[in-house]
């Protein structure tokens, strides 16, 4: 843990090694996400989870950007990037799955706001100026999902509310519902 100088004799301040494992834990949480973004994309059925689904893979691809960028700086400190993710958060409920990975995106802000300080800490803006793009990234992908996901539950409970005839005639006409 990081700290401020203090008139505190000998002031404990975060190693260079010290934080290149907080990367490597990064690194290791942005493996889960890109496990579950793919995997995850593909256990939505329905018309009305198409938009989660397609977020979901689409933030999959940038935890890929997010985890070559980690490996490179842990590597240009000298260390060796991680090759393990964190467990992932399995499930087989489907809403499980959409409430826990807001929450995942949600810790993830956390951790790279803390990152982007760190780093200021021990001198390192380049790694600051990513990490801050990367946290950027991030709280977007948050709100991106949180919203697909509100909209999804608003459509769900749209068609549950519809009489049996009601469905029926609105499955006829709707022309346009994509096929998952």
């Amino acid at each position: 843990m990081l700290t401020v100088m203090t008139d505190v004799s000998d002031p404990r301040l975060m190693t260079r090694f010290e934080f290149v494992e907080l990367l490597n834990e990064d690194l290791s949480r942005e493996y889960s996400a890109i496990i579950a973004g793919v995997a995850f994309s593909k256990v939505f059925p329905g018309s009305q989870l198409h938009n989660v689904a397609l977020e979901l893979a689409f933030q999959a691809d940038f935890d890929l950007k997010h985890a070559i960028e980690l490996a490179s700086w842990i590597n240009c400190f000298g260390n060796t990037p991680t090759v393990e993710a964190v467990p992932i958060y399995g499930t087989s409920d489907r809403e499980g799955m959409l409430r826990r990975h807001p929450e995942l995106k949600t810790e993830s802000v956390k951790w790279y706001a803390e990152r982007v300080s760190q780093c200021k800490e021990l001198g390192e803006d380049a790694l600051a100026d990513e990490l801050a793009d990367v946290l950027l990234q991030e709280e977007l992908h948050l709100e991106v999902l949180t919203s697909a996901i509100r909209i999804s539950e608003s459509i769900a409970m749209s068609i549950k509310q519809r009489r049996p005839g009601q469905l029926k005639r609105y499955r006829s006409t709707s022309l346009n519902e994509p096929k998952i």
